[in-house]
């Protein structure tokens, strides 16, 4: 009996480890379109922060490719510059909710299109204003880091970036009609 349970467990433990690798294939040489605007430094991805504007970014709708996953990070290419990109894995995510996170098999821009041109010219620019829709919220800076539930909560949480005087989160209120209000540091 003791036998059974060591082997089981042994099975279960290779599956853990090497799971990003049974999947990845489906990702691999897969052409996807970024969901929104996607900050990078030194080509590896970063969460948006209205404050700092110097960010390099991959726009929304930009076309990539799938090169390699592995085990922390997903590689690819982006059709507009030519230049390889790194993004790291959340760990407690599957590889799909990963990569679903960030790129779509539809362009966005046909969307982007419907909003106002006030909206659509931010968006060019990766900026947050007072004012912006929920939607052009979504497409300039994605989904809230620290709000899982955003689709209802009217205060948004992101994660600032990861070095220098602007890392500390910031939140995104939302008015009744789902127009930013405010924006707090």
């Amino acid at each position: 009996m003791k036998k059974w349970g060591v082997k089981i467990l042994l099975v279960l433990l290779f599956l853990n480890f090497f799971s990003c690798y049974l999947f990845a294939d489906n990702f691999i040489g897969k052409v996807l379109y970024a969901k929104f605007n996607i900050n990078y430094l030194k080509n590896r991805l970063h969460y948006s922060n209205p404050r700092v504007q110097s960010y390099r970014f991959i726009p929304v709708g930009t076309k990539v490719k799938i090169t390699n996953i592995s085990k922390r990070w997903v590689t690819f290419i982006s059709y507009q510059d030519n230049l390889t990109y790194y993004l790291k894995l959340d760990g407690h995510s599957t590889i799909e909710n990963n990569i679903k996170k960030f790129f779509s098999e539809k362009d966005p821009k046909s969307d982007i299109a419907t909003l106002s041109k006030w909206e659509q010219n931010l968006i060019d620019l990766n900026r947050i204003e007072k004012g912006m829709s929920k939607k052009a919220v979504l497409y300039c800076f994605g989904p809230p880091y620290y709000t899982p539930d955003y689709e209802e909560n009217r205060i948004w949480i992101y994660q600032g970036v990861a070095w220098g005087p602007f890392k500390k989160r910031f939140a995104l209120y939302f008015d009744a009609n789902w127009k930013v209000a405010d924006i707090r540091y």
